[in-house]
């Protein structure tokens, strides 16, 4: 039996209201570096008796790694085929709650504040929900409904966040998301037992919050399932579920020279049989516990197909960053490299993603902070505050190659120390608070297993990108400097 708590007080943003001078600086500052400002009173408004805009689905999963997807075959055939596929998606700041506010805003750490997961500088406290893809849309006339994880620190489950027209959002600090979790359901705090998944009890509400979703009005639907999130606990259905996938030994894997790594690399010990047992089975939960996300794949592609919303619905599907399963002797996130930063994102919009482009792969950079635009671009509005981010528009439909060249990383600190540094296809450069430089060239070291930093003819192409990170990491993350 559910046991339901009495609503608790409005929780009162963080941030108090921005003074006039402070919105007209913005302003001007969004109008210098070319970002796009629109004030909340001057968002469009949906037309009466006008086109219907497209509905928005998201789906964010949580640490799932780029290339993971072998065993979601409903993810495969109805979005992945029918889509495109990033093979090049980031998440800049590689950590669980600055990636959501990221896709969220369309904004980097260091203009959005959110840092980390916890803390003075992280977590849900640090974050200003006054602006974000559900205000903006529900101003647009969407209904808009989040099901599941939120923000790291969302902790008073009474509490909803502005812009959400349905809730049932958890945190996933305690453990407890998988079985016997609680969550906040339209402002009250709902306990459920342990025979409830909250994979499946949150897919099924998105694809309710579809079925009820009146035809003529838009919806924004966002499902955020806790897998595959350490502790890696399957439906039970998938406990022993068989997944053929050979033990994750790449060359960087437990790394025998980490000489010229950074010292908070080098203080890492190499992994024990025991470690690289554990990492295997962690690993193969974690594929497991994707069997159920892809049941809601499919469940909620259904939804939007009985309904008659599926051709005319931009359906995103991503991760928030990913974890290193071994790579350098790591077993974390939160760090510069590709198994922690880069993440799968496949984008299915029917109406621009026509003929042979379907099932296609784009190798164009693309990063979090480019959903928020894109969402916009494609709803026919401007973003309520300035964003960071490109519209995706234009890989889409096939008017260009590419959004970006390079971009840049950020970390502000903890057990890894706090980071600025700049990404291009072939090149990864990092610059460390201690003072240390990580620069490798990917296209002829894929592993990232030969520090160029310290010599090697390389100085040129690493003061370029010491420059250019330098110019836009700013604010520098808290602890950071140059």
């Amino acid at each position: 039996m559910m046991r339901m708590r009495s609503k608790a007080p409005p929780r009162l943003p963080v941030r108090r209201r921005i003074p006039r001078t402070a919105v007209l600086l913005m302003v001007a500052c969004a109008m210098l570096v070319g970002a796009t400002w629109v004030g909340p009173q001057s968002l469009p408004q949906a037309r009466a008796g006008g086109p219907r805009r497209p509905d928005i689905v998201l789906i964010i999963t949580d640490d799932q790694r780029a290339g993971t997807l072998s065993h979601m075959p409903q993810l495969r055939r109805r979005v992945i085929r029918r889509g495109i596929r990033f093979r090049s998606a980031y998440a800049p700041n590689s950590t669980c709650c600055p990636s959501r506010v990221s896709f969220y805003t369309g904004t980097y750490s260091h203009t959005n504040g959110v840092w980390g997961n916890a803390g003075l500088f992280g977590g849900f406290q640090s974050y200003d929900d006054s602006s974000n893809l559900a205000t903006w849309l529900n101003g647009l006339g969407y209904r808009t409904g989040l099901f599941g994880k939120y923000l790291n620190g969302y902790n008073d489950l009474a509490f909803v966040p502005r812009g959400w027209d349905e809730w049932f959002g958890f945190s996933s600090g305690d453990g407890r998301t998988y079985y016997g979790f609680e969550a906040g359901e339209n402002g009250r705090s709902v306990d459920f037992p342990d025979d409830v998944y909250s994979t499946v009890e949150t897919y099924k509400r998105v694809a309710e919050f579809i079925r009820s979703t009146p035809d003529s009005r838009p919806l924004f639907a966002v499902w955020t399932p806790v897998a595959p999130h350490r502790p890696f606990v399957p439906e039970d259905r998938y406990a022993d579920a068989r997944i053929d996938v050979s033990p994750w030994r790449p060359p960087n894997y437990n790394e025998r020279d980490v000489s010229d790594k950074p010292r908070w690399v080098r203080r890492q010990d190499r992994l024990a049989g025991r470690d690289r047992k554990t990492i295997d089975a962690e690993r193969i939960a974690q594929y497991r516990t994707l069997l159920s996300v892809d049941d809601g794949v499919g469940r909620i592609v259904r939804a939007l197909k009985r309904g008659g919303r599926l051709p005319r619905t931009l359906l995103v599907f991503a991760s928030d960053n990913g974890l290193m399963w071994g790579e350098h002797r790591l077993r974390k996130k939160a760090v510069p490299y590709d198994g922690a930063s880069r993440v799968p994102m496949i984008v299915r919009y029917d109406p621009l993603i026509r003929g042979p482009r379907r099932g296609s792969d784009v190798a164009s950079n693309v990063l979090n902070i480019d959903l928020a635009p894109t969402v916009m671009d494609i709803v026919g509005a401007t973003p309520g505050s300035p964003v960071d981010g490109r519209s995706l528009r234009p890989l889409l439909n096939g008017a260009a190659p590419r959004v970006r060249t390079r971009f840049i990383i950020e970390h502000h600190g903890g057990r890894v120390p706090a980071y600025c540094g700049a990404r291009t296809r072939d090149e990864l450069f990092v610059r460390y608070s201690t003072g240390e430089e990580e620069y490798y060239r990917l296209d002829e070291d894929r592993w990232a297993l030969h520090n160029l930093a310290g010599g090697g003819g390389w100085g040129a192409e690493i003061r370029e990108l010491r420059n250019y990170a330098r110019d836009r990491c700013d604010p520098v993350p808290p602890g950071f400097s140059w």
